[in-house]
C-alpha cells in the first residue's frame, strides 16, 4: 500500500453501531434539538440524511462535476450527512456535519486554506500524505467530523469588498477571521452529542496553511473548544507575511529586472552549496548564513551574476525593512526554493515568456483588501513602495494575525502541536519559529513545555510529503496528538515521510521536537 492510501489510523473494531442516531437523524428532530441548545442563533437545518452507500460523490466545483471519478469517495462508513445555514448578521455561513452511526465518541473539526474556511469543496479523496484532515478521513476513522463554508469566497471569486463601493464586508470577514470556525466547532459538537444522546469525550482541530490560521485563532480566541489542536505550516502573521510577493517583485524590478529565473536559481544552488549540498542542506534545521556576493561573476545560462543580481538576491533573503533599516518582517531561507516560472505557485513567480516577477495571487486578494479596491489590477496595487502597504495591512487587519502569545486559558486544559517545514515555499518558517518563541517569552518555557509542541522540519514543503526532505503524515500527527491528549504522551518525536508526485515513497525518518536553547 502506497504510503497516502495509508487512511486508516484508529482502530474501530471495539466500537459498534448506535441505532437510534439513525432514527434521529431527520431534519426535524436536529431543529427541535439545536433550537433548544442555541435559542438565540439563526440557523436552518437544510439537510439531514442518512448514507448508507459507503461512497459520496462530490460536485463542488465545474472539474468535478464533470470529471467526477477525481471526487468519488469510496470505503465510507454509514454516516448522518447534515447541513445547517447559519445567518451571521447580514450574511451565512454553512456547515456541514458528517456523524458516523458507528462512533469512536470523538470529534474532529477540520479546516480550509486560503482565505477559504473549508466547506463542499473540501471533501477531498483522503490522502495520508497531505496535511490537513478532511470530513471523510475523519469519518473513515470513526470520527465525527465537521466542515463550514464562511460565504466570503466562491472558487477564486473573492466576495470580502462591496462590489461597488469598495468597503469591507464586515460580515464576511468576521466569518473568515474566525466566527465560523467557532460555529462548525459549535454546532458540529452538538449534532454529534444530540445524534448519539452522550457527550463527546475528545475534540480535535487540524488543519494547514490557511487552516493553520484556523486553529491558531481558535486557541487563542476559543480555548475552550478543543482539547487538542495540530496546525500545520499555520498562515499565521497572516497581515505580515500575505504581501511579501509584492515585496519581492518590488526588489527584483528596482534592480532593473536582472535577477532572471535562472540566475536566482544559480544563487540558490551556490548557498546550497556552502554547506555540503543539497544531502546535507534539506537536513538543516536552523537558517544558514550566505552572501550573494561571493558568485559575482559567476557564468549561468542566462547572464553572469552581476553586483546588481547579488544585490537583489541578499535583499530578497534578508526581507523587507522600513526606511531606517527596521525589520518588517522575515522572507524566505537562502537555499529555499519560494518561486516558479509560469506556474502561478510560490511566494512569488515569473512570467513564463518575459520573465516579469507576479506575485501570488493571495497577496494580490489581499492588497484589495488594503487598498479597498475590489477590481483594482497588479498595477494599480503596488503603485506605494511596500513599507506603506505594510503599515496599511497592520493598521486595517492586525486583527487577522493569529499571533496572540498569551495562551493561558488553552494551557489549562488544550494541548497544540505545530509543524512547519524549512522550504515552505508559501510561508516563510519563521514567523512560526517567532511565534513560538513569544509563546515561551509570554508563558515561560516550563508552562509551554507543558502543552504546546513545536516539529520543524528540515526540507518540508507546503501541507504535504513532497518536499526535499520528509514530513509529517496525516496519521503520524493525529495519532501524535491524541495520545497527548488522552494518555499524557507528549510527543517527543515523530514519523516522517517523503514521497513522489506519483506517491511512491522515496524515504522515511524521524525528526525530534524543536527546543529553543534556554537562557
Amino acid at each position: 500500500m502506497k504510503e497516502r492510501d495509508n487512511v486508516k489510523f484508529f482502530d474501530m473494531s471495539g466500537y459498534t453501531e448506535n441505532a437510534a442516531a439513525r432514527q434521529r437523524c431527520t431534519v426535524s428532530f436536529l431543529t427541535d434539538a439545536l433550537k433548544e441548545r442555541f435559542p438565540d442563533d439563526r440557523f436552518t437545518v437544510i439537510f439531514a440524511k442518512i448514507n448508507d452507500s459507503g461512497v459520496y460523490q462530490s460536485r463542488a466545483n465545474t472539474i468535478e462535476k464533470a470529471l467526477p471519478f477525481l471526487s468519488k469517495i469510496s470505503g465510507l462508513p454509514s454516516f448522518c450527512d447534515v447541513r445547517i445555514r447559519v445567518e451571521t448578521g447580514a450574511c451565512s455561513e454553512e456547515i456541514i456535519v458528517w456523524v458516523p452511526l458507528c462512533w469512536n465518541e470523538r470529534f474532529l473539526g477540520t479546516a480550509g486554506g486560503g482565505t477559504s474556511t473549508g466547506g463542499s469543496g473540501y471533501f477531498g479523496r483522503p490522502d495520508n500524505t497531505s496535511r490537513g484532515t478532511t470530513v471523510p478521513y475523519a469519518v473513515m476513522n470513526g470520527f465525527a467530523s465537521a466542515t463550514a463554508d464562511a460565504g466570503n469566497v466562491n472558487g477564486f471569486d473573492d466576495r470580502m469588498l462591496d462590489s461597488e463601493t469598495g468597503e469591507l464586508r464586515r460580515d464576511l470577514y468576521e466569518n473568515w477571521r474566525s466566527r465560523t470556525t467557532h460555529d462548525m466547532a459549535r454546532f458540529g459538537k452538538a449534532v454529534t452529542e444530540i445524534l448519539h444522546a452522550r457527550p463527546i469525550s475528545y475534540s480535535y482541530l487540524n488543519g494547514g496553511s490557511g487552516g493553520g490560521r484556523q486553529c491558531l485563532v481558535e486557541v487563542q480566541e476559543h480555548p475552550s473548544d478543543f482539547d487538542g489542536v495540530w496546525a500545520s505550516c499555520p498562515a499565521i502573521n497572516w497581515c505580515k507575511f500575505v504581501p511579501l510577493g509584492y515585496f519581492f517583485s518590488h526588489v527584483i524590478r528596482k534592480h532593473a529586472n536582472s535577477l532572471t529565473p535562472k540566475k536566482i536559481k544559480h544563487l540558490s544552488a551556490a548557498a546550497r552549496n556552502s554547506v555540503g549540498g543539497d544531502s546535507v542542506y534539506f537536513t538543516i534545521t536552523d537558517r544558514i548564513s550566505f552572501d550573494a556576493r561571493q558568485c559575482i561573476g559567476e557564468k549561468t545560462k542566462r547572464g553572469v551574476i552581476s553586483e546588481n543580481d547579488a544585490e537583489a538576491m541578499n535583499e530578497i533573503w534578508d526581507g523587507p525593512r522600513s526606511k531606517n533599516g527596521e525589520r518588517l518582517w522575515y522572507s524566505f531561507r537562502p537555499g529555499g526554493t519560494f518561486w516558479n516560472v509560469g506556474i502561478p505557485v510560490g511566494a512569488f513567480y515569473y512570467t513564463f515568456l518575459t520573465h516579469k516577477p507576479r506575485p501570488f495571487y493571495l497577496s494580490t486578494v489581499y492588497l484589495r483588501w488594503i487598498k479597498g479596491l475590489p477590481k483594482a489590477k497588479r498595477k494599480a496595487l503596488e503603485a506605494e513602495d511596500f513599507e506603506t502597504l505594510f503599515e496599511k495591512s497592520l493598521q486595517r487587519f492586525s486583527d487577522s494575525a493569529a499571533d496572540r502569545a498569551d495562551l493561558t486559558e488553552f494551557a489549562k486544559h488544550g494541548k497544540l502541536m505545530i509543524d512547519h517545514g524549512t522550504d515552505d515555499p508559501l510561508i516563510p518558517v519563521e514567523g512560526t519559529l517567532d511565534y513560538y518563541r513569544r509563546v515561551c517569552q509570554t508563558l515561560g518555557r516550563e508552562k509551554t513545555d507543558a502543552f504546546f509542541r513545536l516539529f520543524i522540519m528540515p526540507g518540508d514543503s507546503h501541507g504535504n510529503c513532497r518536499g526535499k526532505g520528509g514530513g509529517m503524515t496525516a496519521s503520524e500527527g493525529l495519532t501524535a496528538i491524541m495520545k497527548w491528549v488522552e494518555q499524557g504522551k507528549a510527543p517527543q518525536t515523530v514519523r516522517t515521510v517523503r514521497v513522489d508526485l506519483k506517491g511512491n515513497t522515496l524515504g522515511t525518518g524521524k525528526q525530534d521536537v524543536y527546543m529553543e536553547p534556554k537562557d
